[in-house]
């Protein structure tokens, strides 16, 4: 079930960020200022979708992109929150909207969070499920881990 805070990214956040990011010398953001800059408005674009619009748009690696183009990259990302949950969802084998000890670890695995010099696995493993259990049954609930995820408690 999702929660009433799902909600797509705004015009009005976008502009925002757009404005926080944007050099004053330029006339637009570069590729990596358009990604700090869907961030700070709630986004979690990869490197591949901001790679896919430039080639879209037929853009070089140093073009710049408007404000108008950040609205539309933002629209076609969707609303970060769903993205989060449709991906956690693949890893959901059983499908009760759960994510158990094993799948946690598929889930870490597959997004290179092992990766790193991190020397306990099993630990970290089992510290992002204590944070996340709220009712004792060694699982997390999608809703709640996609939480934690945009909340950067798995990092953490």
């Amino acid at each position: 079930m999702d929660t009433d805070e799902s909600r797509p990214v705004s015009r009005l956040e976008i502009s925002v960020a757009y404005q926080d990011c944007a050099d004053n010398s330029s006339k637009g953001l570069t590729k990596s200022q358009a990604r700090d800059a869907l961030f700070e408005a709630g986004q979690n674009p990869t490197k591949l979708d901001i790679d896919e619009y430039w080639h879209q748009k037929q853009k070089k690696g140093n073009d710049v992109i408007t404000l108008d183009e950040l609205q539309e990259l933002n629209e076609r990302l969707g609303d970060p929150k769903l993205v989060i949950k449709n991906a956690l969802r693949f890893f959901d084998k059983d499908k009760n909207d759960k994510i158990d000890r094993d799948e946690l670890y598929e889930i870490l695995k597959q997004t290179d969070q092992l990766e790193g010099g991190l020397k306990d696995v099993e630990t970290y493993v089992d510290h992002i499920l204590k944070l996340g259990d709220r009712n004792g049954d060694k699982m997390i609930d999608i809703d709640d881990l996609v939480m934690m995820i945009q909340d950067g408690l798995c990092y953490s």
